[in-house]
């Protein structure tokens, strides 16, 4: 095991372990999920005009009682949508860390922004599927990237 891979290893296991726990039942996890979800909710009322005039006019509710719900009352926004109306669909704090940029197979590039908390919590996300399986941040990985 070499340097990077220990180091990696020693940053990860913590945070896999953290992360373990919401994931112990299917209905642990969606339980913190709707929770989370609806405090999320609760400051998107408070800060997004767009949702808490939605709210306002019944459209949405002022929390979700399932998963389901929110998927059943909150409509996508795609790529065309979501770009001409960026500010109105953003909330500008906290300042984010850097911008991501996408375009994928649609050639329609968009910005999104990104924080750190994002990019770390995405990492141990990653590591803990590997560890269901058995892989170890210290093993070594050939990973491939696609869809079909």
């Amino acid at each position: 095991m070499n340097l990077i891979a220990k180091r990696r290893e020693k940053n990860l296991l913590p945070k896999i372990a953290q992360l373990c726990e919401f994931y112990e039942t299917e209905e642990d996890s969606e339980n913190w999920q709707l929770k989370q979800l609806n405090r999320l909710w609760e400051g998107y009322i408070q800060d997004l005009p767009i949702v808490a005039s939605a709210v306002q006019a019944g459209e949405y509710p002022r929390q979700f009682s399932s998963l389901k719900e929110f998927a059943e009352t909150v409509p996508s926004i795609g790529r065309r949508g979501l770009a001409g109306r960026m500010q109105e669909c953003s909330i500008a704090y906290p300042a984010s860390d850097a911008f991501r940029t996408t375009a994928g197979s649609t050639s329609e590039p968009i910005s999104l922004p990104a924080w750190k908390l994002e990019f770390e919590q995405a990492a141990a996300s990653q590591w803990l599927g590997r560890a269901w399986q058995g892989v170890r941040p210290s093993d070594r990985l050939f990973l491939l990237w696609g869809h079909t």
